[in-house]
């Protein structure tokens, strides 16, 4: 975890472009850590807060993860995705998809 938080100190000094893909790959590592199956990450614009908010965690086939767990995971996940948030880039769309890769 280390690793995980030199990078997330690290954003602040970066470009945009390099600071939105840090974080991505910031939760993507964070989310396969937490959820052995985890596939991808989908979160969405919280237009109250600005912020980026976990919607879903997927696992290969598409199912759901947080029904399976218990919130601790997921909210951990959340703290790791608040930290990263104002690094995400926001396009037109408020989904946006960060795929775990393995």
């Amino acid at each position: 975890m280390n690793d995980l938080t030199g990078k997330i100190r690290s954003l602040d000094n970066l470009s945009d472009v390099q600071a939105d893909s840090v974080a991505r790959e910031v939760v993507a590592f964070a989310a396969g850590m937490i959820f052995s199956t985890a596939k991808t990450v989908v979160l969405t614009w919280d237009g109250t807060d600005e912020a980026w908010v976990i919607e879903h965690v997927l696992d290969q086939n598409g199912e759901l993860l947080e029904s399976r767990f218990s919130m601790e995971p997921e909210d951990t996940l959340g703290d790791v995705v608040d930290l990263v948030s104002p690094h995400l880039y926001r396009s037109v769309t408020d989904t946006l998809r960060i795929e775990v890769r393995r």
